[in-house]
C-alpha cells in the first residue's frame, strides 16, 4: 500500500521497506495514491517536458499503481534481453544520460543495486530500431551509437507521474499489458499514452560517494512527500504515536564479497541510507563493529559505501546530519547495537559524535536526543534520537547519556503471545534530553 500523511495530503512513493504496524489509528494510514480515477469524463493531465534536468542521475520507475518495476530479462547480460515488469529487478536502477544532439535521455540499466556496477549490455533501444507501435523495448550495447531509437524523453503530469517517449517514433514507453501487475510483462512502445511512477534513487554511476540531492527528489519524484512528510504532523505529537517507516539492516545495500543480490545471504536493502532519508525512512537499524571508528557490519562482514569503501560510523552520521540539516522539520530514529563489535569502541564512538558536532565549526548543536524519555516530535526536529542495544564501557561510559536502554529487550517485554507484544516506556516526565549525564552522587550507581 502507499502510505498516506493526515487527511490524505501526500504520498510516500513505494518501494522495498518495512514498516511499522499502525500504531496510531489516524496518524498514518494507508490509502491509495492522490489521483484515483472516477468514472466519467476525465480532465486531460497536463504535461511538462523536464528537459535534461535529471542528466546523470539514476531512477527506478514503475507503472502508475503498480508494485512491480521496470528492468531487463536475466538483468541485461545479453544483447536483446527484453524490458519488462519484475517484482525484484536487480537491474531496476536506471542511469540517465542526456545526449544533445537528439534532445534525449539514454536509459541504461544497472546491476546489483550498487550504482557502481553496469550491465553488459544495457542500453534501452526499441528493435529492430522500429517506429511502430508494440514493438518491444530491449537492452542492447554499452554505447549510444548515435541512433534516435535509443533517446527518450521524459513529461511529468501534474499528478507527478510521467509519460517517457521515444524520440525517433514519438510513441509512448507502455506495456504489452497495461492492466496487469504480473511478472514478465513486456515493455513495448505504443499509440496510447500511459503513466509511469518514477524515483529519483541515485547520482552518477561509478565509485563517488555521491547521492541525489533533497532539491532534486522533491522537484522530480512522483512520491516527492518522502523528504519531509513529519513537516505535516504537529509538535505535541508523541514518536511513539507515529507509524515510522523503517528499515532492516540498514547499511547493506553493498556488502564486502557480496554476490549477486537474488543470491546474497546479507544485502537487504536496494538503496542507500541517504536515499532512504529521501524516501521517507527515519528508523535506520544501524549495527556496528569494534574499530575506532566502527564499521557498520552484517553478522562480521562490513558494508560499503557508493565508493565501495567502508561505511563507518561517522559517516553515516554525516548522512543523517546533511539530510536533517536540508530538513529540519524532520527526525531520524537510529537504533545502535553492538554487533561482533566492542562496548568500549561503541561508547568510544558515540561520545566523539555528540563531542563533534558540539563545535562551532561542526554546527555547534546537540545533534542527538539521548534522553530515556520518549519525547514529541518537536523537541526533535532536526535531531537523532537514539535507541541503544550496547552497554556503556570505559572511561567515556558515564559522560554522556545514550539514549533508550534496549539491551535486554527481550527480558522486558510486558506481553508475549499470540496477539503480539509490546514495552511500555514512561512517556513523560522531566527528564533532560541533553546528553551529557547528570554528576553520580557517592556511593550510587549510575540508572539507565
Amino acid at each position: 500500500p502507499t502510505l498516506m500523511a493526515p487527511g490524505g495530503r501526500g504520498a510516500f512513493r513505494r518501494g522495498g521497506f518495512l514498516v511499522g504496524s499502525l500504531a496510531a489509528a489516524g496518524v498514518l494510514a494507508c490509502g491509495l495514491p492522490e489521483q484515483v480515477p472516477v468514472l466519467g469524463v476525465q480532465k486531460a493531465l497536463a504535461a511538462t517536458d523536464i528537459g535534461n534536468a535529471l542528466d546523470d542521475y539514476i531512477v527506478r520507475i514503475r507503472p502508475k499503481g503498480f508494485f512491480r518495476v521496470a528492468g531487463v530479462h536475466s538483468d541485461g547480460i545479453a544483447i536483446g534481453d527484453a524490458c519488462w515488469l519484475w517484482k525484484i529487478s536487480c537491474s531496476s536502477k536506471l542511469l540517465l544520460t542526456w545526449e544533445s544532439k537528439h534532445s534525449g535521455y539514454m536509459i541504461r540499466a544497472t546491476s546489483n543495486f550498487e550504482e557502481n556496477k553496469q550491465a553488459s549490455n544495457s542500453v534501452w533501444a526499441v528493435d529492430k530500431d522500429s517506429k511502430e507501435a508494440g514493438k518491444t523495448i530491449h537492452v542492447w550495447g554499452q554505447d549510444f551509437d548515435d541512433k534516435d531509437s535509443r533517446a527518450f524523453r521524459f513529461e511529468k503530469l501534474d499528478n507527478g507521474c510521467y509519460y517517457i517517449k521515444n524520440v525517433k517514433s514519438g510513441l509512448y514507453v507502455s506495456l504489452d499489458n497495461t492492466s496487469s501487475d504480473s511478472d514478465k510483462n513486456e515493455i513495448k512502445q505504443q499509440k496510447e499514452s500511459f503513466e509511469w511512477e518514477l524515483q529519483v534513487v541515485g547520482k552518477r554511476l561509478g565509485k563517488y560517494d555521491e547521492y541525489p540531492e533533497s532539491i532534486i527528489c522533491a522537484q522530480y519524484d512522483t512520491y516527492s512527500m518522502g523528504v519531509n512528510w513529519m513537516s505535516r504532523l504537529s509538535d505535541d505529537t508523541l514518536l511513539s504515536n507515529i507509524s515510522i517507516p523503517g528499515t532492516h539492516d540498514t547499511a547493506t545495500c553493498s556488502v564486502s564479497g557480496d554476490s549477486d543480490p537474488t543470491l546474497s545471504m546479507y544485502k537487504c536493502q536496494q538503496d542507500y541510507i541517504p536515499t532512504q532519508l529521501h524516501e521517507g525512512i527515519r528508523y535506520l537499524d544501524l549495527r556496528l563493529g569494534g574499530e575506532e571508528d566502527p564499521v557498520l557490519n552484517h553478522g562480521g562482514t562490513s558494508t560499503f559505501n557508493k565508493a565501495n569503501t567502508d561505511l563507518t560510523f561517522s559517516t553515516v552520521i554525516g548522512y543523517i546530519n546533511k539530510f536533517l540539516t536540508e530538513q529540519p522539520t524532520e527526525t531520524v530514529i537510529a537504533l545502535i547495537s553492538n554487533h561482533n563489535g566492542d562496548d568500549t569502541a561503541i561508547t568510544n564512538a558515540m561520545a566523539a559524535q555528540i563531542e563533534h558536532y558540539k563545535k562551532e565549526e561542526n554546527g555547534g548543536k546537540d545533534l542527538f536526543y539521548c534522553s530515556s524519555r520518549i519525547p514529541t516530535l518537536g523537541e526533535v526536529r532536526g535531531k537523532i534520537v537514539v535507541l541503544r542495544r550496547f552497554t556503556p564501557a570505559g572511561d567515556k561510559k558515564d559522560t554522556y547519556k545514550y539514549g533508550i536502554d534496549l539491551v535486554n529487550w527481550d527480558d522486558i517485554i510486558d506481553q508475549n503471545d499470540t496477539k503480539g507484544l509490546y514495552k511500555v516506556f514512561e512517556s513523560s516526565g522531566t527528564e533532560s534530553s541533553s546528553c551529557i549525564a547528570p554528576p553520580v552522587a557517592a556511593g550510587t550507581q549510575t540508572q539507565r
